[in-house]
Formats: structure tokens, sequence, C-alpha cells
């Protein structure tokens, strides 16, 4: 029997749940796309996150001439990936109850409105860098 009245804790736990979901739904997004461009450059993509993220890194040099900001991308590629891993891993924290907090490996991290919004932008920034390469490196691939 469901009571309408959820307690602070259940309230907080479906936050929670919401931003786990939404870190999933970006991450595979990013993964998507990843996929596509090391199957581009001729790797098979390796199955997480991280160590696509690590393939990518190593090509690079390969890629310079597809974005300018591979440097930054990276950067945000990797704070996204650890972000990540600590929503996938962490186990939720029921400090505040206002501000969503991970506990992993004895550290409680928090990720109040702000750092979600960051988060949200880095993904965007990511997902439009990824996606210039892409087109870029079809447009040569399709053009030989």
């Amino acid at each position: 029997m469901q009571n309408n009245s959820s307690s602070p804790l259940d309230k907080y736990l479906q936050y929670v749940a919401n931003f786990q979901g939404m870190m999933n739904q970006l991450a595979s997004s990013i993964e998507i796309v990843l996929d596509d461009i090391l199957r581009k450059i001729g790797i098979n993509p390796p199955k997480m996150l991280g160590e696509k993220i690590s393939k990518f890194k190593e090509n690079v040099p390969n890629l310079n001439k597809y974005n300018a900001n591979l440097d930054e991308l990276l950067l945000k590629l990797t704070s996204f990936n650890a972000n990540w891993v600590l929503s996938k891993h962490g186990m939720p924290a029921t400090g505040n109850l206002k501000d969503i907090a991970f506990f992993k490996d004895g550290i409680v991290y928090v990720f109040d409105n702000k750092k979600i919004e960051d988060i949200k932008h880095e993904f965007t920034f990511i997902q439009e860098a990824l996606i210039e390469i892409h087109r870029k490196l079809t447009y040569d691939c399709g053009s030989h």
C-alpha cells in the first residue's frame, strides 16, 4: 500500500535515482559517438567508458585536424567519467538530504545544484565536440 506523503528520505533517494539515471543516459550518449569514432579510425571499441576515453586519447594526434579543442575535450571526458563512476558505484550518502552525495572509497562526494549544472554544460561541450569529429571523419571517409 502506497502512502501519498513521502518521507524526506524517500524524496532524497528518488532525487538520487533520477540523477543516476541522467548520468547513465549522458554516458550512453557519449559512448555511442565515441564507439563510432573509434571504429572509423580502425579501433574496436572497448567495453568500459574509461577505456574508450583512453583509446580516444591515444589517437588524439591523428584527430587534431578534426577539432581544435581536443585537450579541453579530453579533460572534460575524464572529469565526466569520474563523476559518472561516482554516481554509478558510490553509495548514496544521506547527510543533509538537500544535495546529492555519494560515499565511495571512504570519501563523501557532493553534487550540489551548481555541480549538476556544470556536468550538463560539460556534457553539451563533449557531445558537440565529439559530433564535430564524427561528422568530419564521416566526410573524410566518404570522400576517398
